[in-house]
């Protein structure tokens, strides 16, 4: 295997599953990695090493989040990326403080106990949508 093999944008390769030797590959290889884009875009950082990553994480001076700064941007158009920055800033867009103030104020929506708390409201979505379509479909059948 070699760089030219790996394409952490081929969304097709991620419907059969993570292609775990790509990454095992850059691990070993390229930990830090300039995946390019199509089309001449400027590309993007691959980082596969645990420390590493949490290394950047730390260090939000040095590495950004921040939409202002060039950070998070979608790859798949440019208007969802002009998107990003049209709706408003958001978490993933942030860096600390602003990201840890506003995390601060969603975090007990998102505890275990809170999470749980939905399962009967969907359970009871999921089944009620199922049994329409269950319904419809029967419906078609005997046409």
């Amino acid at each position: 295997m070699d760089l030219s093999q790996i394409n952490l944008l081929d969304q097709d390769r991620f419907t059969h599953g993570i292609p775990h030797e790509w990454f095992t590959y850059l691990r070993h290889n390229a930990p830090f990695y300039k995946h390019p884009e199509p089309e001449g875009g400027p590309g993007f950082w691959v980082v596969t090493r645990y420390d590493d990553v949490v290394a950047i994480n730390r260090d939000g001076q040095s590495f950004s989040s921040e939409q202002s700064r060039g950070g998070v941007v979608a790859l798949d158009d440019i208007g969802a990326a002009d998107q990003l920055s049209a709706e408003g800033r958001m978490m993933l867009t942030m860096d600390a403080p602003d990201h840890t103030r506003y995390r601060s104020l969603v975090n007990r929506g998102f505890t275990p106990r809170m999470i749980n708390t939905l399962h009967a409201p969907i359970r009871a979505m999921v089944t009620d949508i199922l049994d329409r379509a269950l319904e419809k479909g029967a419906r078609s059948a005997t046409r």
